[in-house]
């Protein structure tokens, strides 16, 4: 919130323009703290909202957190991360491919090597069990964009072994989110066939990125 405050003031770190516009653009677990931000702070928060890799209902995340195979990350390295709490845990390279990527064809190898190989560092607090947040003042435009194949929010957490559909448009999973937001201004989803959890990462990423300027021009933005 602070950094949202920071943006309509001028006062952040090397950004002094003032912004008469926000918008939140945020992925993953970051889409579960703008849908907190717009609940908390309907008309301070952002204008608008893109929550992408995002549902009301993570119907995958069990079996997703127990094909991280996640363990400590100080433990996993502890020359780069000793000095972090047991409570930092980092997912396996497995995982990054079998939970978070699309299908052979869909991604470039190299791009999955280089990330398999950065660091999936998160705390134990971010995957608690939480229960959804109603935005129900919040009166701005919002969308969610998630993959069709997105193994944490409806899948099995391993592509490989069952291939999730998160179903497409009006009365899919993703969707299914416009509940939360019943006074939006307007709400739209945005489901890439081809794509999983990691939407920036695969070859489906220009297709994601075009849906959402469009929608940000069809909405006033």
């Amino acid at each position: 919130m602070e950094i949202l405050k920071g943006l309509r003031n001028g006062s952040l770190p090397h950004i002094t323009k003032k912004y008469t516009k926000v918008v939140f653009a945020a992925h993953s677990y970051g889409s579960i703290v703008a849908r907190l931000i717009s609940t908390f702070f309907p008309t301070k928060g952002a204008d608008a909202y893109i929550l992408t890799a995002s549902s009301s209902n993570l119907t995958g995340i069990t079996r997703a957190i127990g094909a991280f195979q996640a363990r400590s990350a100080s433990a996993i390295d502890p020359t780069q991360w000793g000095k972090l709490e047991l409570g930092y845990l980092a997912i396996s390279k497995q995982a990054v491919r079998d939970t978070l990527y699309p299908l052979d064809g869909q991604y470039d190898p190299k791009m999955l090597e280089w990330d398999a190989n950065s660091p999936h560092v998160f705390a134990a607090g971010e995957i608690a069990s939480f229960k959804p947040a109603v935005p129900s003042s919040f009166t701005g435009p919002v969308m969610v964009l998630t993959g069709r194949l997105d193994q944490i929010v409806c899948g099995t957490g391993n592509i490989t072994a069952s291939v999730p559909d998160c179903g497409v448009w009006k009365g899919s999973n993703p969707d299914n989110t416009r509940a939360l937001y019943p006074n939006a201004s307007r709400f739209d989803s945005y489901i890439p066939t081809d794509s999983a959890h990691n939407i920036n990462t695969q070859y489906s990423a220009p297709e994601a990125f075009g849906a959402a300027h469009q929608w940000l021009q069809s909405v006033g933005f």
